[in-house]
């Protein structure tokens, strides 16, 4: 749905909500759209088949355009659902748990006029349980992109990141990507962001608002039903594929391979974690023969290991230790949970 002539509706953000099981916060969500400074908004919410009473919540709530799929398709198939039916010259992606501050559409549409080619990202932090039960404010800890960077190696290395929260495109640029990747079942925002960074698109860092990126804690908890399941880290390793393939297409792959490298070692060490050996191999293979062995690990004696043991034999010591009970609380956590599979 555009306007009468096809074309979106000049100045309207779309904001497009993905809803699955939210119930507990996806009015709060709506509420935080409507509280924007910037008027021309549209908020499409798209239920992924709830089961929790969400679609109730949603279809009852004033001014929002509601749609409801007869099955659970993912989040990514939602968000293209939704852009089917948005109608505006913007298009922000805003999960049924996160939260806006009410200046942020405007400090982000204000980015993207004085660079309309560009892609608008705006400071965001995280919403973290405390101990009380009440969601507390936490700094982002991965920062914002710096301006004049290689942008897209900035992404590859994790050295930069927002959540699609803090993201506002353009339509026409997003058009230019191809849209969501629906068969992706984790990190389909990155595969998105990549595509856009690697056909030279910049991102544009807003002067004010801000998101809130609700931080459920560690996947230990949010997605252990699906802690050993294959999947999320076959999509992982396909995105780096097919980002691998684009650079060698344009004979940028030299350029990132470093980069790159790294990544694919990183995939496999989550891998190693996870008991999918042979995915961590294959990944981990892909990765050296871009860069050679790197010393991929969240803390410093981590890497010291990988770099003294390989990245295989690290993670076997490192599991050893934590079923002896040493090592971290997640490290812990994971093994507990591997041996009640």
């Amino acid at each position: 749905m555009i306007s009468e002539n096809g074309a979106p509706m000049p100045g309207v953000v779309s904001v497009v909500t993905p809803c699955y099981n939210a119930a507990a916060f996806v009015l709060e969500t709506l509420a935080a759209v409507q509280a924007q400074s910037y008027a021309a908004v549209e908020h499409i919410v798209v239920d992924d088949a709830s089961t929790d009473g969400s679609w109730e919540l949603v279809r009852g709530a004033a001014n929002v355009h509601t749609v409801r799929l007869e099955h659970n398709c993912g989040g990514a198939y939602a968000r293209s659902v939704g852009v089917r039916h948005a109608r505006g010259e913007y298009l922000m992606f805003l999960d049924a748990d996160d939260l806006l501050a009410p200046d942020t559409l405007a400090a982000l549409v204000a980015t993207l006029q004085a660079r309309p080619d560009a892609i608008a990202v705006c400071p965001w932090s995280r919403l973290r349980r405390h101990a009380s039960g009440a969601w507390v404010r936490a700094a982002a800890d991965v920062p914002l992109p710096c301006q004049g960077a290689d942008h897209l190696r900035e992404w590859i290395d994790n050295t930069c990141w927002v959540p699609t929260c803090s993201v506002l495109w353009h339509r026409s640029v997003y058009a230019a990507t191809g849209g969501w990747d629906e068969t992706l079942t984790l990190d389909d925002d990155a595969d998105l962001m990549m595509r856009a960074l690697l056909d030279g698109v910049a991102l544009a860092v807003a002067d004010g608002g801000e998101s809130y990126y609700r931080d459920h804690g560690t996947s230990l908890v949010s997605v252990s039903k699906n802690l050993f399941s294959a999947k999320p880290l076959e999509s992982r390793v396909r995105i780096l594929d097919k980002l691998a393939a684009a650079l060698a297409a344009r004979g940028a792959l030299p350029r990132y391979a470093v980069a790159l490298g790294a990544a694919y070692q990183r995939a496999a060490m989550v891998g190693y974690q996870q008991g999918w050996i042979a995915l961590g191999r294959a990944s981990q293979s892909r990765g050296e023969a871009l860069a050679g062995p790197q010393p991929v690990s969240r803390t410093r004696a981590g890497r010291a290991l990988c770099a003294i043991l390989g990245l295989e034999r690290k993670e076997r010591v490192v599991r050893a230790l934590a079923a002896c009970g040493l090592g971290p609380r997640w490290r812990r956590d994971l093994t507990r949970l591997r041996a009640a599979q």
